[in-house]
């Protein structure tokens, strides 16, 4: 038997009874859960029903039974390919009592702990009815932390079973079971009593006893205290009458001798608390011996709850404790400076005191209430108590704060969207164009606005609409804005637009419906947070603490299909055995997707029916993984959904609308072979039936045309309807302009007295007109809705008409026939020479009616993409662009894989999160931090006290500083950079830890001048053209740096001579910080440098837009130069990583070194990061070096 109900794998038997079988699982429906299984077998006739009646047992018992001292019931069930019932059990890591006790191991303490341990559990099993029955070392767990767990409740006795009448008296252990029991009499509570004796003897004296020996004469002779021996003799006595009759009781005593271990503190109280004890009626006078003895009473446990006190004002630190029923505020006493003396007493309602222990910190030990305490005296020094409860205390406050932070920041971003969505209600971006043009290819359209305009007012994100051509009140989606100039826009088509869907004139706007439907795929992931609507509700959890992220110890053995370095090897290992979420941070280099798809390549040699779903904030990161994973495992199905323009080159092949075309022209053939084949059964001649077809197409298109046309008919009644009511109010228009000529006419060259005599007739006029104006007005209140509904009803009808009519038209062409006598006459005669055959034609035909009426839908709902969805492996999307498939398909995602997780703000990241039962997020909070839209930087969020920079607060950072460490690793090996490049980044961004595989040999980048170095800074410090130049527009200001401009193309042109002669081809980056630097650059290129590179291939961006990006040659132009050391964001040092780690063989780094190093600190008190990255030049000039330009 290797599966169990084909849902547990088994990994091992363990040691189990004589009545069932135990198991180490693997539960596949649990994300791979190890799990302990009892079977209770029932292929024996005779014995079946004692097996039957013994899974009940153990089964009632179990689901009684909750508590962290007992073994705890999953799930249960019956297999019948293996003819058993079965329990699911949580599985504890353990071993068994009796492989312990004997060797000594354990201290006075520890042994007192574990027997308190086992009557705890067993005390809550008493509270529930349960007897044991079968107590013993072996049906105790016990783990390397000391923590106990009972098992084995398979012939426990519940009081009120259903199952009492079937006895199981004779499974028994004879050295463990009571006198009572051996007998076969009936049993109460204290034959376990006796069995746990049993057990707790051998814990003290450490030593099993033989199955005959006398036990009580071993005891009485031990060298046990007296008191210990006086118990075991109470529960081991032969008399049940006896024995000690509770377990309750057993706790009280064993935690008596428990606190001879603890410490003792002292505690004294102020004549304060005597005189309010007396205000509230505790005491009849003020008598401090009294008042010690309610005191001590209310403080005598083991264990003390303490808490500080933020509310006393007071120049010593005050603490609260917390006793049976009061509360008390305490300071050190002043006079021995070790004990404790109460400055106040406090009675609260039993909730509220119950409510306020929960959150206090508990310690062992135990408080002396002393009348008066003196200096001298032998109690444990207070202090220890106070600096542990300190260190507990910061602890506990830490993490509180941090799942505060993160409520925080959920309803933080609720707010923000919630803002954004009235934002996007006010401000609607409206352009009014008067023509546009289409390309020779007819996918985009260059459009001609009324107005020039200064800046973008669209971006390539945004989805935008215009004015229909069928109606000028209504928009279609057109496409996206790529680029703008002046008066002209060019928009790249969307799939389903068609230039001639627009009017050549109108409006072209943001479609808001896009806007809307990313916030509220948003806003719908921070809900599901809140609300643990997750595919893995745990994952909440983790989220707002990530130390409670679990992993698997289970030894796993993987091969590897990549060749990996060791940190990729254990972070592979982490991923696996991590249960709901594992944390990888990758910098620069070190081979994030190499790890992403061999963890994909895990997980189908694990489970090949898995689903894993691939995402990122970035497109690149996407498309880049994808075809990586293709790479590995060929055999795999991948999904690619988004944007045909936005994909990478070789993902078109991924796209959903690529394999649902593939799809859908694969069922089309088959469909036609299948009706092919009928017709070649019927074996008639293929002229004859082709005319029987078309003649049953033209009744079922005139059918059709009649629906249609009726339908024409009552939208145009309805529309005409609507007409006339504008018409009446026309009219009604007409007759105030009449009233109102008339009141004019009749006020001329009158007095007063005829005044007031036509403005009485008026008012009459005016107040008749205005009861009628109202019921037409009422009437005619959703008048233009329902116009503009009607009208394009009619349109769209009429356009099914017309296609209904044509297709008929070719019909009757096919067939040659000009009329409806002549459509009869060939009828007739068709039907005449069919007859025979005509009820397998009408069935053929009637199955070619419904194939065509479903080709014609194919593909226009989502059931197609469900199925394409349900038979692919991988599916790879953007973050937000999840969503628009998880509204429309019930899918779950066993795994979700998250590239550049850092670069994704929280509510971005939660979308995908929210669809899958296990989390890998692969990121680096050392570089970019998430980007926010453009929108949200636009907004004002100071009404709702929100700062930008709390909003850039990456959540992959939080879980990655915060979570469990053994569900995080990093990689550590760089295979990207020149080793000058890589150390420099190690040394400036990550303390040292990232190791270069790469050499100077593999990274040569052939330029004569800077032969082996990989670093080069050019500075322009004692340039007088160095300075920055400040460009101002509208409400911010940005800066450029036309000398470095300068500098950088000159060089390239120096660059592109020497690669010319050695005819070598190389990839270069410039980058910039700032907007205005990367225009300026874009700008000289177009104009003066474009046709000059045939070897250098160039690229021109900002920093931010080539994260995740690398090309063999980057010129880095810092811009800022000025005399007082400013240099703004570029202080961020996670934008100056991504600025410095884009380079595979050369950075060259252009710009005024003593302008950027001036300032150590930077305006937020960081450290600068440019000075480590001069420190770094300067001390290694055989990679690097520092050339002056002027």
């Amino acid at each position: 038997m290797k599966f169990i109900k084909d849902r547990y794998k088994i990994l091992k038997k363990l040691n189990g009874g004589s009545m069932s079988n135990v198991y180490l699982c693997i539960d596949f429906d649990k994300d791979q859960e190890i799990v302990v299984i009892k079977t209770f077998e029932w292929n024996d006739q005779t014995s079946s029903e004692l097996y039957k009646a013994l899974f009940n047992r153990e089964l009632e018992n179990l689901e009684k039974l909750q508590n962290k001292r007992i073994v705890s019931l999953l799930e249960k069930g019956m297999d019948l390919e293996n003819k058993l019932n079965f329990i699911v059990l949580e599985y504890f890591k353990g071993e068994s009592l009796n492989e312990v006790i004997y060797k000594g191991v354990f201290s006075e303490k520890q042994k007192i702990k574990i027997i308190l341990d086992i009557l705890e559990g067993l005390d809550y099993a008493h509270s529930k009815g349960v007897i044991h029955r079968d107590l013993k070392p072996s049906n105790i767990l016990i783990d390397e932390s000391n923590q106990i767990k009972i098992i084995d409740f398979g012939i426990s006795k519940l009081k009120d079973s259903m199952y009492k009448d079937f006895t199981v008296k004779n499974y028994l252990t004879p050295k463990y079971a009571s006198p009572e029991q051996k007998l076969l009499k009936n049993l109460d509570f204290r034959s376990d009593i006796y069995s746990v004796g049993i057990v707790i003897a051998e814990i003290l004296l450490e030593r099993e006893f033989e199955f005959e020996e006398n036990i009580i004469e071993v005891v009485k002779n031990s060298e046990l205290e007296e008191h210990f021996k006086n118990l075991l003799l109470n529960m081991i006595a032969k008399e049940v009458k006896n024995r000690i009759s509770t377990v309750s009781e057993l706790r009280s005593r064993f935690q008596e001798f428990n606190k001879k271990e603890n410490k003792l503190y002292g505690i004294g109280f102020a004549d304060s608390v005597l005189k309010r004890l007396c205000q509230f009626g505790y005491l009849e006078n003020e008598s401090r011996s009294e008042a010690s003895k309610l005191i001590a009473n209310d403080l005598s446990k083991a264990l003390i709850y303490m808490d500080n006190d933020n509310n006393l004002r007071s120049d010593q630190n005050t603490y609260k404790i917390y006793g049976k029923q009061y509360e008390y505020k305490c300071v050190v006493d002043k006079r021995t400076d070790t004990t404790f003396t109460i400055i106040s007493i406090h009675f609260p309602n039993k909730s509220q005191h119950n409510s306020n222990k929960e959150w206090a910190i508990t310690h062992e030990g135990e408080f002396e209430v002393c009348i008066s305490v003196t200096k001298d005296n032998d109690f444990d020094n207070i202090h220890d108590l106070i600096s542990n409860f300190e260190l507990e205390y910061r602890a506990k406050k830490l993490k509180n704060d941090q799942e505060i932070s993160e409520k925080n920041s959920i309803q933080r971003w609720e707010k923000v969207l919630h803002i954004l969505e009235e934002d996007i209600e006010v401000n609607k971006s409206t352009l009014q164009y008067r023509h546009f043009e289409v390309d020779s290819l007819g996918e985009k359209i260059i459009i001609e606005l009324k107005n020039e305009i200064s800046e973008k007012v669209f971006d390539d994100e945004q989805l935008l609409c215009m004015t229909s051509a069928y109606n000028i009140n209504r928009t279609k989606l057109a496409g996206y804005c790529i680029d703008s100039d002046g008066n002209k826009l060019i928009v790249q088509l969307s799939k389903d637009a068609s230039p001639d869907d627009f009017a050549k004139s109108g409006e072209i706007s943001i479609d808001r419906r896009m806007i809307e439907t990313a916030l509220s795929r948003q806003k719908k992931a921070l809900k599901s947070i809140q609300y643990r609507e997750l595919s893995n509700p745990r994952i909440a959890d983790i989220l707002l603490n990530p130390e409670q992220a679990m992993y698997s110890d289970l030894f796993i053995d993987l091969e590897y299909a990549s060749e990996m370095d060791e940190s990729k090897q254990k972070a592979v290992e982490k991923a696996m055995q991590a249960k709901d979420m594992f944390i990888l941070q990758g910098p620069p280099g070190t081979g994030k997707t190499t790890f992403i798809s061999e963890l994909v390549n895990q997980i189908y040699k694990e489970n090949p029916d898995s689903k894993v779903l691939i995402s990122s904030q970035s497109n690149v990161a996407v498309d880049h993984a994808l075809n990586k994973i293709k790479d590995m495992l060929p055999k795999l199905s991948l999904l690619r959904i988004g944007r045909k323009d936005k994909l990478s080159l070789g993902a078109e092949k991924y796209m959903i609308e690529e394999q649902l075309s593939e799809l859908i022209e694969s069922i089309r053939k088959n469909s036609l072979e299948y009706i092919e084949n009928l017709k070649n059964q019927i074996n008639m001649d293929e002229t004859l039936i082709n005319k029987y077809e078309k003649i049953l197409e033209i009744d079922r298109l005139k059918g059709n045309l009649e629906i249609i046309d009726t339908k024409i008919l009552d939208t145009q009644t309805r529309l005409d309807i609507i007409i006339e009511s504008y018409e009446e109010l026309k009219n009604l228009n007409y007759e105030l302009e009449k009233i109102t000529h008339s009141l004019n006419k009749e006020t001329e060259q009158t007095d007063d007295l005829e005044l007031n005599d036509i403005s009485k007739v008026f008012k009459e006029k005016f107040i008749s007109f205005g009861n009628q104006f109202l019921i037409k007005l009422d009437k005619a209140k959703n008048l233009s809705a329902d116009k503009v509904e009607l009208e394009n009803t009619l349109i769209e009808s009429m356009y099914k008409s017309d296609e209904v009519q044509h297709q008929l038209n070719e019909t009757y062409s096919y067939l040659e026939i000009e009329d409806v006598e002549q459509f009869y006459h060939l009828k007739k005669e068709v039907n005449i020479t069919m007859q025979g055959n005509q009820e397998e034609l009408e069935f053929i035909s009637k199955i070619e009616g419904i194939q065509n009426e479903w080709f014609s839908r194919i593909g226009t709902d989502d059931k197609l993409l469900d199925v394409l969805i349900k038979k692919t492996n991988i599916i790879g999307a953007t973050c937000l662009g999840i969503s628009s498939l998880s509204y429309n398909s019930e899918v779950v995602f066993d795994w979700v894989i998250i590239d550049e997780a850092g670069r994704a703000t929280a509510p971005e990241l939660l979308v995908p999160i929210t669809l899958g039962k296990k989390i890998v997020l692969v990121g680096d909070h050392k570089q970019l931090p998430p980007i926010l839209d453009k929108n949200i930087q636009n907004l004002d969020l100071q009404q709702a006290n929100i700062k930008l920079k709390d909003l850039e607060k990456s959540l992959f950072e939080e879980l990655m500083l915060n979570i469990n460490s053994n569900c995080v690793g990093r990689l550590e090996q760089q295979y990207r950079m020149h080793p000058a490049i890589g150390n420099l980044v190690s040394k400036v961004f990550y303390e040292g830890m990232l190791e270069s595989k790469t050499t100077v040999t593999q990274r040569d980048h052939g330029i004569q001048k800077w032969d082996g170095k990989g670093v080069v800074w050019l500075t322009t410090s004692n340039s007088p053209k160095r300075h920055e130049q400040i460009i101002k527009s509208n409400s911010h200001q940005t800066y450029q740096n036309e000398f470095e401009v300068n500098i950088i193309f000159n060089k390239l042109l120096e660059m592109e001579v020497e690669y010319a002669s050695k005819k070598f081809k190389k990839d270069v980056g410039v980058i910039a910080g700032y907007q205005a630097q990367k225009s300026l650059f874009r700008k000289e290129f177009e104009t003066k440098y474009k046709d000059k590179f045939t070897f250098l291939n160039v690229e021109i961006n900002t920093v931010d837009a080539f994260q995740g990006r690398e090309t063999d040659i980057i010129f880095y132009s810092i811009v800022r130069s000025n005399d007082k050391g400013k240099i703004g964001f570029l202080s961020d040092a996670r934008r100056l990583n991504v600025a410095l780690s884009r380079a595979k063989e050369l950075l060259v780094i252009v710009g005024d070194h003593m302008s950027v190093t001036k300032e150590s600190t930077t305006f937020d008190n960081l450290e600068n990061p440019f000075l480590k990255v001069y420190e770094y030049i300067n001390f290694n000039e055989s990679i690097c070096t520092l050339e002056e330009v002027l």
